[in-house]
């Protein structure tokens, strides 16, 4: 009998990377006609590794809580319903997935997940996962992790969502002036370009940023790992990662098609237009292979939880 899916995560957010991931993931499991569900976490909520019961209590997840989780109005992702919450514990025909900056398992689920989204402990400075787990890395850059009894799978669990009907070069302004840029994940980094009049993008929608990516001439960003450097180079923009202390570009990139259109520093601006017109392609392509990418992941998934 095929086991059921539950998915920990945040509300949806188009402008979380991390939230999209996490929904769209349930969007696929479902199309590939497993039984899926999402458990609705709101972040900020107590994770200590304690009993289901403790945990449930400290998230408050009332009806009014539910209420205004959001989710995706074009993904199929049903949240699990309260009556449910208990059958998770220890039951081995379910299969939580957490992403890798929940620790423990406060689902006390007997068969877990761990998605790599980001390096393991990049947000919280601890890694604290149990053993008898399996992981996948959202990416070939992202840190893996050893731990004992548990394993680190050689597949790739890359999902991405390409809003093409808004990132594009439709309707780009005939003459490009000044700049955008992020933050996101480098906020450690010392901002190094002339902030007058540059435009940050950090909290604005999708709309708004494809508009912005449409009419500056460069986009730079601090965060080597947003998505947001490809989005810019798919609207005709120099796209501009400044790179973290001793990483080198083929570090920070070891896909190539991860730095089509993207200048790893200032001085490799010329070099990333020579494959700029690719970049399109690639994000269609990546969306695309997104499908198949799960279904190999979830066959080894079974594989693993029914030794």
């Amino acid at each position: 009998m095929d086991k059921t899916f539950i998915i920990f995560s945040q509300p949806f957010d188009m402008n979380s990377g991390g939230a999209l991931a996490l929904h769209k993931l349930c969007h696929l499991i479902k199309q590939l006609g497993r039984t899926c569900y999402i458990f609705p976490y709101f972040p900020g909520a107590p994770l200590d590794n304690c009993t289901i019961d403790l945990f449930l209590k400290n998230i408050k997840l009332t009806e009014e809580n539910l209420m205004h989780y959001k989710v995706h109005s074009e993904f199929n992702t049903p949240v699990l319903e309260p009556k449910s919450y208990k059958a998770i514990e220890n039951n081995k025909d379910i299969i939580v997935i957490y992403p890798e900056i929940i620790e423990g398992n406060p689902l006390n689920a007997a068969n877990v997940v761990r998605w790599l989204l980001h390096n393991p402990g990049f947000h919280t400075g601890k890694v604290y996962y149990e053993t008898n787990e399996i992981y996948f890395k959202f990416g070939h850059e992202t840190q893996g992790v050893n731990i004992p009894n548990s394993v680190m799978s050689n597949n790739i669990l890359s999902v991405t969502h390409f809003a093409s009907d808004l990132y594009n070069e439709d309707n780009v302004a005939y003459q490009r002036a000044g700049t955008a840029f992020c933050v996101r994940k480098g906020k450690d980094k010392q901002l190094c370009h002339d902030l007058s009049e540059s435009i940050c993008i950090d909290g604005l929608t999708h709309q708004e940023i494809a508009q912005i990516f449409k009419r500056v001439k460069q986009f730079i960003s601090y965060d080597t790992r947003t998505y947001y450097s490809l989005l810019a180079a798919a609207c005709g923009c120099e796209s501009i990662v400044i790179p973290d202390p001793g990483v080198s570009e083929e570090q920070c990139f070891p896909d190539i098609r991860t730095r089509y259109g993207v200048a790893y520093g200032f001085e490799n601006i010329e070099k990333s237009k020579l494959t700029r017109h690719l970049v399109k392609d690639y994000l269609v392509s990546r969306d695309m292979a997104s499908k198949d990418n799960v279904s190999n992941c979830l066959e080894e998934i079974e594989l693993f939880f029914n030794r």
